[in-house]
């Protein structure tokens, strides 16, 4: 089921052709990669407020409580979970740094970074909460 060997291998690669993709689209047509981005964006808006519009309809307490660990307890972690679950958290940590990249771009970067870091970190949160 896995390309590479295992998924973790698989996201890195996709993750870093994604990259290369990115980068050389960037080279070629900068307003295309905004157009990718809010693209991206509007896909993580559509499945958050999904998410949210079923566990306000559907959810309870006791599903939370179920879904807060394991189906078969912490114990039966392994490898490959842990590794799937820092690849869905990498790109959030990526975008963490986004505001960085455009500082000379901005006319109040000492105001603008902090706030864009702050919000980011918030949406991070909420969307992988």
């Amino acid at each position: 089921s896995h390309f590479l060997g295992s998924s973790y291998l698989d996201e890195g690669m996709l993750g870093s052709v994604g990259i290369v993709l990115l980068a050389l689209i960037r080279g070629l047509n900068s307003h295309m990669v905004h157009t990718i981005g809010t693209l991206v964006l509007a896909a993580f808006a559509i499945t958050l407020v999904s998410t949210l519009i079923g566990a306000f309809t559907t959810g309870s307490f006791a599903i939370l409580q179920d879904n807060l660990s394991p189906p078969a307890g912490w114990e039966s972690l392994q490898y490959d979970d842990i590794s799937l679950c820092f690849t869905f958290i990498y790109p959030c940590f990526a975008g963490i740094f986004q505001p960085v990249n455009k500082l000379n771009k901005l006319r109040t970067p000492y105001a603008s970074v902090p706030h864009a870091a702050i919000g980011s970190v918030l949406l991070s949160t909420l969307i992988f909460a």
